[in-house]
């Protein structure tokens, strides 16, 4: 399942010599990105199976994961431009309710 340790000790080569093959030789590069491919599937099959089953929280785990674009991200971005000032708490009131209705943090009601 692409665990270097276990790997190794059943190969009988040390992980300084994997490291090395890693970086000098494409093959075992290909390789070794190739099992990683298999481990991701295996774990996204399991996932899938756990969300047919109706558990709640591979639900939501794959929703925020994969359905960010869709609102259930969990990361706030915020873009904004012109000056801003280091240190928030320096700022007055005025100057921090401007900064956040500049950042659209504040919706208007509708």
């Amino acid at each position: 399942m692409g665990v270097i340790t276990p790997a190794c000790d059943v190969s009988a080569i040390g992980r300084s010599s994997y490291y090395r093959w890693l970086k000098e030789d494409a093959d075992f590069k290909a390789a070794v990105d190739e099992v990683a491919e298999v481990s991701l599937d295996f774990a996204e099959s399991a996932l899938f199976r756990q969300i047919a089953d109706d558990v709640p929280s591979s639900t939501a785990f794959y929703l925020r994961s994969k359905g960010a674009g869709r609102g259930y991200g969990t990361k706030l971005e915020v873009e904004m431009s012109g000056a801003v000032k280091s240190e928030a708490s320096k700022l007055s009131d005025e100057e921090l309710a401007d900064l956040i209705k500049k950042a659209g943090l504040i919706q208007k009601p509708t």
